[in-house]
């Protein structure tokens, strides 16, 4: 177990899973949205005090409960009924209830479309870690899932590999009103949830008016100089509640989306032509990567933006004469390197 200050030590087991420098960074987070959401209580949901038949007998009770050959010592012989009322060996039919632990079910249904991709996605962490405590401390089943993967079964936890899930899980398409019901239908039936959450943008919660759902719409706060995220809760009851969350530095930021645990480790790649390891000049933005070989060839590489991306093909671009890159020149057209001739 990782050692955190006294203000983080709730979710100590829930942060355990990143490294303990990331921990860190995303504790103040997940401590801002804890404070938003309301605990679980079972009370507050079906299920405490629903009867599911009967369980046995006790000596103590209702006498709607009482047993048949109790309530026939009352007619025939009263004076013995009354004895065992008065020493109280009364039998009542025990009422067996719902198990609270399998009767009740949290499950929260992620958009990992076009907006909630970066910062969001940092927000989204810090809600799983929330509401997988909040649901241990109730004793409640727990299932999560992104809306835009039918391929994925409905996950239980934050180990490493669901972490990872929860990050790769990006993709351009949005959610529609057919998936989105889907969805929610398959989580009412298959995890029997008294209480379902959707985590996504403006976008989601446009399309779903509709559904009685508890709600967290994540922005990106889209303001100068301000490096921020807008979460604001709202459950079926009650009003809105909106924090905004000050995001950790850069550096943190990228770790925790493109590769946490630092296990995706690039494949070096040789390439059939010689190129010097003097003079490479980076593209405005660090994409492409260019150098020269010498003999009147440009050669252009494409640069990953993510330890999980595929690195593309490097091209080569012909030249009229041997060159060297000076420096590179944003206002060039097609993005080229100024070259000079010797």
């Amino acid at each position: 177990m990782i050692s955190l200050p006294a203000s983080l030590a709730p979710w100590s087991k829930q942060l355990s899973v990143f490294p303990n420098e990331l921990s860190m960074a995303i504790g103040p987070l997940v401590q801002r949205i804890a404070a938003a959401i309301d605990p679980l209580h079972l009370e507050d949901v079906p299920g405490d005090d629903d009867p599911d038949g009967f369980d046995g007998l006790v000596n103590r009770g209702s006498y709607e409960r009482l047993i048949a050959s109790d309530w026939l010592l009352a007619d025939e012989i009263p004076e013995e009924f009354e004895r065992r009322a008065t020493m109280r060996e009364h039998l009542f039919l025990k009422t067996a209830k719902r198990d609270r632990a399998h009767g009740l079910g949290s499950v929260v249904l992620f958009d990992s479309g076009p907006d909630q991709l970066g910062s969001p996605r940092l927000a989204h962490l810090a809600i799983l870690v929330v509401l997988i405590r909040r649901a241990d401390r109730a004793r409640a089943n727990f299932a999560w899932r992104t809306l835009q993967n039918p391929g994925l079964p409905f996950l239980h936890g934050a180990s490493e590999s669901e972490i990872i899930e929860l990050l790769r899980a990006r993709t351009s398409a949005n959610v529609s009103d057919s998936m989105l019901n889907d969805w929610i239908l398959r989580s009412l039936e298959t995890n029997r949830s008294e209480e379902i959450w959707l985590v996504g943008g403006e976008r989601l919660h446009q399309i779903s008016p509709h559904h009685v759902v508890s709600r967290v719409k994540v922005d990106d706060v889209l303001e100068p100089q301000v490096r921020q995220v807008s979460v604001e809760i709202q459950r079926p009851k009650g009003r809105p509640r909106r924090v905004l969350l000050d995001l950790p530095d850069n550096g943190v930021c990228a770790r925790l989306l493109r590769d946490p645990y630092q296990v995706r480790v690039s494949i070096p790649r040789k390439l059939s032509t010689m190129v010097r390891s003097s003079g490479l000049i980076f593209a405005h933005g660090g994409r492409r990567l260019f150098a020269t070989t010498g003999d009147g060839t440009l050669m252009s590489f494409p640069v990953p933006n993510s330890p999980w991306d595929t690195p593309g093909n490097a091209k080569r671009h012909t030249l009229d004469f041997a060159a060297d890159i000076l420096r590179w020149e944003g206002k060039l057209p097609s993005g080229w390197p100024l070259l000079s001739s010797p």
